[in-house]
């Protein structure tokens, strides 16, 4: 009786920067893929990531022959979870019942490779040869394990701290500087409000143009729309991406590395998780930052509110609140920012609550 042991991630942390890229592109392609005929299908996205995290490439499908290899799941320890270990006598496959055959990757350079198994075009592994895996296998070690994909806010750690170095002409002189493109602990420490603005800012144009580019390619607008348009908007949403990973590396005007400007869609997508985590922990610290107000559709319509509306709508009484003028706020720490103003709107709960009474 062949014994596989498989090991998968038990969270967004604990994934590699290969495992996180290529969740990326799994989630990537398959929100491309939907239209109103082929909605997004979470469980597909899921099962496709755990062939990719399990280091599984499926060569083909079959019938179990009425038995399962005996295959346990691991965490990243290494410690095998009994639990889960599925053997031939906990539960039985009925003959013909379709199977995935898949087998591990390979995952050595070509050069490792003897040139027998170039020449065969597969690996001399010991774990290269293929093996049934049965579909509710699959689906059981999804739901025991792969249930963190379903929310894209677990990710803490900056994957891309380092990005090399890039060279930068000095306009004024005939020099070309060699820039670091990185930082040093902890992104959000080291932002400023300012730096946070424009970030979200570029963001939200990003997301927006984005949209308009998914809608036509779809069909979604009865108008023709030209190829001029479509470039012009594929420009644009360049552009803002780029301005949103200056604003995230806090680089200064006129940076432009080509790391940013030449960044994958699936590094790009991963780092938009990495946000979205770090506003949902934001959300979670500074409450009244984040309130959803009701829409004017009524109040069973809720939107979500951001920082910057907030701000918005208190500038002046921020200045005031903390004696400092709007280029003195905007050198301030995005944390501390977000914390005078999460106070202010707690001082105006009160002070309504209080008004309240009194009527």
């Amino acid at each position: 009786m062949r014994k596989i042991d498989l090991k998968v991630p038990t969270g967004w942390n604990q994934c590699t920067r290969e495992q996180l890229e290529a969740v990326a592109g799994i989630i990537l392609r398959r929100t491309m893929m939907q239209d109103r005929y082929h909605p997004y299908d979470p469980v597909q996205m899921k099962a496709e990531a755990f062939f990719a995290l399990a280091g599984l490439e499926v060569v083909g499908t079959g019938d179990t022959g009425g038995t399962d290899p005996t295959v346990s799941v691991a965490d990243d320890t290494g410690g095998l979870s009994p639990s889960v270990s599925i053997a031939p006598e906990s539960k039985k496959s009925s003959v013909g019942e379709t199977a995935f055959l898949v087998r591990f990757r390979d995952r050595r350079r070509w050069w490792q490779r003897s040139p027998f198994s170039l020449l065969l075009c597969h690996s001399n592994e010991p774990n290269a040869e293929p093996f049934p895996l049965a579909v509710w296998q699959v689906h059981s070690f999804i739901d025991q394990h792969l249930k963190w994909l379903d929310e894209f806010t677990g990710l803490q750690l900056f994957p891309y701290h380092d990005l090399g170095h890039y060279w930068r002409v000095d306009r004024r002189w005939p020099w070309v500087h060699r820039c670091r493109l990185g930082f040093e602990g902890e992104l959000l420490d080291g932002m400023t409000w300012q730096q946070y603005r424009f970030a979200q800012e570029w963001l939200s144009y990003y997301v927006d143009v984005n949209g308009q580019l998914a809608a036509r390619a779809h069909g979604v607008r009865n108008n023709v729309q030209s190829r001029t348009d479509a470039d012009s908007l594929a420009s644009e949403a360049l552009r803002a991406r780029t301005e949103f990973l200056r604003a995230v590396y806090r680089l200064p005007d006129g940076h432009y590395p080509r790391q940013l400007r030449r960044m994958s869609a699936e590094r790009f997508q991963v780092i938009l998780i990495w946000w979205q985590s770090m506003m949902a922990e934001m959300q979670r610290k500074y409450k009244r930052c984040f309130k959803s107000s009701s829409s004017s559709r009524g109040s069973a319509s809720r939107q979500q509110n951001l920082p910057i509306d907030l701000y918005t709508r208190s500038t002046a009484t921020l200045q005031k609140y903390l004696a400092q003028t709007e280029e003195q706020i905007n050198q301030q720490p995005c944390r501390v920012i977000l914390q005078h103003l999460d106070d202010m709107a707690r001082e105006a709960e009160e002070l309504e609550k209080i008004n309240k009474k009194h009527k």
